[in-house]
């Protein structure tokens, strides 16, 4: 699948489930990985900043908390790196919630497998990369607008000055006469 190693960083308060998503993933063909594990969102965030992090996975229970939180402050800080949320439950309304905020997928720890993270891995990869083209479209269309605007600024003082030029010729032709 990859051809560098993919870092991915676990943020999974349970060590045993941390150590079965990397056996999980040590199985997917192809994938040479450097797994990072962190229990905290705390510990997460400073991973995130500090390690070339290429995916992570979220689990949706975090001690007191929820992975929901992390994952908000992920996005709000205009991370666009691809987000997979665990859980141990099955729920509708905890997909839709951790979907909503900016999660790529959101897989049931019960229900992962190689095969099954491979396709989620893939899955949010395409849409990093679909994120990180609107992202590029935004910045490029507001230069666009900036270069935009500063020509038709630059347009409406050539014609000033234009009108200036052809008023100052009338006047000296007119002199001349």
């Amino acid at each position: 699948m990859c051809a560098e190693p993919l870092t991915v960083l676990a943020v999974d308060d349970d060590h045993g489930d941390a150590e079965l998503l990397r056996r999980n993933l040590a199985q997917i063909p192809g994938i040479d990985l450097d797994f990072v594990h962190v229990p905290t969102a705390v510990e997460a965030e400073a991973a995130l900043s500090r390690v070339g992090v290429d995916l992570t996975f979220v689990d949706y229970r975090l001690g007191t908390g929820t992975g929901l939180e992390l994952l908000r402050s992920i996005r709000a800080s205009g991370d666009l790196r691809p987000v997979i949320c665990l859980t141990g439950q099955g729920d509708e309304h905890v997909a839709t919630a951790v979907l909503r905020a900016g999660a790529d997928d959101y897989l049931v720890k019960s229900e992962v497998t190689p095969e099954t993270l491979r396709r989620s891995i893939e899955s949010s990869t395409a849409h990093y990369h679909q994120r990180r083209l609107e992202d590029q479209n935004k910045h490029l269309l507001k230069e666009l607008q900036a270069k935009n605007e500063m020509l038709e600024k630059n347009s409406r003082h050539l014609a000033e000055m234009y009108e200036t030029a052809h008023e100052f010729v009338d006047n000296v032709s007119h002199e001349f006469r």
